[in-house]
């Protein structure tokens, strides 16, 4: 279960969890302790990050917030310490996590997506799939994937087996293409 601050670092997790490529996360993981102007200080960022194999730390904050001298501060001696210790700093603008359609796209994934997928029907899909090669969203709410179209296709992209660009609304015209981690492989996903 996690638990989080503000609905930003909510929209942060909801975004990182329909992204095929972040292997895990976790909010506010550990504690970094700085001096700053000869002062100690201690930073808990807002999400540990795994992503394509690399670790980063996040920190979630309005454009405003970000702009704050003191936080801009740490954000620049972060980005410039952090790698030493294996982790990517980043500050995520709040705003740019609530925009249109990525947030949208995110949850429709999330919340058709969250059901397995048998293996049996996962050779029919991989089958299917392999043949087609690409679909688009009109031909899966209309069935094209089977009595589960929807919700087969939403996990398939929560998994990575499908993608479409998630910076674009999805709608009936949108082309979801195989992906070459192809549309059998099993998730981690619950």
């Amino acid at each position: 279960m996690l638990q989080w601050e503000s609905p930003h670092e909510l929209n942060a997790f909801r975004l990182l969890d329909a992204n095929p490529a972040v292997g895990r996360f976790e909010e506010q993981p550990l504690v970094v302790n700085y001096v700053l102007d000869g002062i100690q200080h201690d930073h808990y960022p807002d999400v540990r990050v795994m992503v394509d194999g690399a670790q980063e730390l996040w920190e979630v904050k309005t454009r405003a917030d970000a702009l704050d001298p003191e936080t801009t501060r740490r954000t620049k001696l972060m980005t410039k310490g952090l790698p030493t210790f294996g982790y990517r700093y980043r500050m995520v603008i709040a705003e740019d996590l609530a925009s249109a359609p990525r947030l949208t796209n995110a949850l429709t994934l999330l919340q058709s997506g969250r059901a397995d997928i048998s293996i049996v029907e996962r050779e029919r899909l991989r089958r299917l799939l392999a043949q087609i090669q690409q679909v688009t969203w009109g031909d899966i709410l209309d069935g094209a994937l089977g009595a589960r179209s929807k919700a087969s296709a939403c996990r398939l992209m929560l998994e990575g087996a499908l993608r479409f660009d998630m910076g674009t609304r999805l709608k009936e015209s949108t082309v979801i293409v195989v992906t070459n981690s192809g549309a059998c492989r099993r998730s981690a996903l619950a």
